[in-house]
């Protein structure tokens, strides 16, 4: 079913992005009973994980029953996370250099036409006190809304994305 294709699908550069970045994309993409759009014979979705060092981006089409097409993907290590155990917050500097990825990244995936995009958000934005500031100056300066997931899910989608034996 489509449902369970689409939950085989697997994003980014490493196992668990790909896994984060599916899974999200796959909720996007639901209907209120939980499975796919029944109108959807295939889409053309991004997605983006946020993590504590490196910031991940896959375009890829979707089809129901069949392997995920990579059209796009990008890694950059930015280091959102720095200092963020010691003073709980997320420095500007980071913030800015994440920020200005996700521009970019907005511009590409427009390029694209995607019709669906997920963004994810990890440890280093869960874990900081001022991460409303910086999930505020996400959707303000560079349009997306981004899902901060907790470790819980992070490890489910890190799991799924093993078993998947994509690389």
């Amino acid at each position: 079913d489509a449902r369970a294709d689409a939950s085989g699908l697997v994003f980014g550069a490493s196992r668990s992005a790909r896994a984060d970045l599916s899974l999200s994309v796959v909720d996007v993409l639901r209907g209120g009973n939980g499975t796919l759009r029944a109108t959807m014979d295939s889409v053309r979705a991004a997605g983006i994980d946020i993590g504590t060092l490196t910031c991940r981006l896959l375009i890829a089409d979707l089809t129901s029953g069949h392997p995920l097409t990579e059209l796009r993907s990008d890694r950059r290590i930015l280091r959102l996370g720095e200092g963020v155990d010691q003073t709980k917050r997320l420095s500007s500097a980071a913030m800015d250099r994440v920020i200005h990825c996700l521009q970019e990244w907005r511009n590409v995936i427009d390029g694209y036409h995607v019709e669906a995009t997920a963004v994810v958000a990890t440890s280093a934005v869960r874990d900081a006190a001022n991460r409303d500031d910086f999930l505020e100056r996400v959707k303000r300066e560079a349009g997306f809304e981004v899902e901060v997931i907790s470790g819980e899910e992070e490890a489910r989608r890190t799991l799924l994305g093993i078993r998947s034996g994509l690389p």
